[in-house]
């Protein structure tokens, strides 16, 4: 009989020590699982944050570029107006002429209607 019993502990500690070692390992996987999500997330974050200082860097770049080359296309063709108006006087005339007619059209036609 005394061997039936310690068969049986030995048997139950067995099963036990088996439960409690792999509670252990699932406990040591669920932790590495864990782990590994929070790396990536600070990865992604980190990404997602270099990503948007790229941007930025490449819209001030893009901004920058453009108000320059279109700054500069705006002043040689002023500077080739002004060469041609002081060159000749009678055109200068008509230009003003001109102009004033034309910017007052443009002003009728992008007038806000009242409302």
């Amino acid at each position: 009989m005394t061997t039936i019993i310690k068969a049986t502990n030995d048997t139950a500690v067995s099963v036990l020590t088996t439960v409690s070692t792999v509670a252990q390992q699932v406990g040591n996987t669920v932790n590495t699982v864990a782990k590994t999500l929070d790396m990536l997330d600070q990865f992604i974050g980190a990404a997602h944050t270099k990503q948007k200082a790229n941007i930025a860097a490449d819209l001030d770049d893009f901004y920058t570029n453009l108000i320059e080359e279109q700054s500069a296309t705006i002043s040689k063709r002023q500077a080739k107006i002004v060469e041609m108006l002081n060159a000749n006087p009678s055109i200068k005339e008509l230009y003003k002429e001109n102009h004033a007619r034309l910017t007052a059209l443009m002003q009728e036609l992008t007038a806000k209607p009242a409302e």
